[in-house]
């Protein structure tokens, strides 16, 4: 008979499906602008679905399960976030990791100021999110898209009201929000 190995008692990892992110959403009018894109631009691939499309301001994780206290210190997080109000732009279509995403020409330095203080506030409670700050905004337009040339577009814009904390389920394209902080 073998002996029991360390590992044995070890159990499993779960599988991890459900993510915990922040998104700044477009309004209706951006909506509106976006469908009218996704029916005149020569892409191949999938539109993402008018709910889903969203800039992400942080993505805190990927789990089985949330952790005890993780979507209260989240949400602690996001009403410490003091922003004012600003205007969105998104006026270029570019191919990305397999997508056609949406960015802005100019780098959108209200939308980084945004995620850099919520960045800030989560880091004080302990949470650390995983993608880097200085990623360039982005909304999802096409998903598995063939690459394409950078194309100028008419601008997507909105006046940024709010952020939504969501709760992803991974590969089920489902998303749940649980709690909407207004920018002053």
């Amino acid at each position: 008979m073998a002996e029991p190995s360390f590992f044995d008692d070890l159990a499993p990892e779960r599988p991890r499906h459900d993510r915990l992110l922040f998104f700044l959403m477009p309004d209706d009018a951006a909506n509106d602008r976006m469908d009218a894109l996704v029916e005149t631009l020569s892409v191949t691939g999938r539109p993402v679905a008018r709910p889903r499309r969203h800039a992400t301001l942080a993505h805190i994780g990927d789990y089985a399960g949330f952790p005890p206290g993780l979507i209260y210190k989240a949400c602690k997080a996001a009403a410490n976030t003091d922003s004012g109000r600003f205007e969105v732009m998104f006026d270029e279509a570019v191919s990305w990791q397999r997508n056609l995403v949406l960015r802005p020409s100019d780098g959108l330095p209200a939308l980084m100021s945004l995620r850099e203080t919520l960045w800030l506030e989560l880091a004080k409670l302990g949470i650390k999110a995983q993608a880097t700050p200085q990623r360039s905004p982005h909304i999802t337009l096409f998903q598995d898209a063939a690459p394409a040339e950078p194309t100028g577009i008419e601008p997507v814009r909105w006046t940024a009201r709010d952020f939504v904390l969501m709760h992803s389920f991974l590969g089920k394209t489902r998303h749940i929000p649980l709690g909407r902080w207004p920018l002053r």
